[in-house]
């Protein structure tokens, strides 16, 4: 697995920054000194993740424990808010149905919307 060089990520119990390690089978993990976290990522899709949240702090992101805690909100909410959308996508015949095409599709763009939103807040807390 590659990580972008000096990868961190803040905990998410204190917010602490902490450094993205590998394991001696190549998976990510980090460890919270303050907390007593320990996280280990072993599948793929959850190493994608990872990866793309990794990509998206970038180098300095995260100088602060009030930003890196900002991040963490963020990075939740649009998480949930891609669900929603997926699972909203996913369910579009049966929401056809009983809501109607027009209630849908309004409800697709008010997500899509906020998605929008949370990742400009994100771009935001990188300046």
């Amino acid at each position: 697995m590659n990580l972008p060089d000096n990868s961190r990520i803040p905990c998410f119990l204190c917010g602490r920054i902490l450094k993205v390690k590998l394991s001696k089978n190549e998976k990510p993990y980090f460890i919270c000194q303050q907390c007593g976290l320990q996280a280990f990522v072993r599948y793929t899709a959850g190493i994608r993740k990872l990866t793309k949240l990794l990509d998206t702090l970038g180098e300095g992101f995260l100088d602060s424990q009030n930003n890196a805690l900002q991040v963490l909100t963020t990075v939740s909410r649009l998480n949930r808010l891609e669900k929603r959308s997926g699972e909203l996508q996913e369910s579009r015949s049966l929401a056809d149905f009983v809501f109607g095409n027009e209630d849908h599709e309004h409800a697709q763009k008010l997500l899509d919307k906020q998605v929008k939103i949370a990742k400009r807040q994100l771009r935001e807390l990188r300046r």
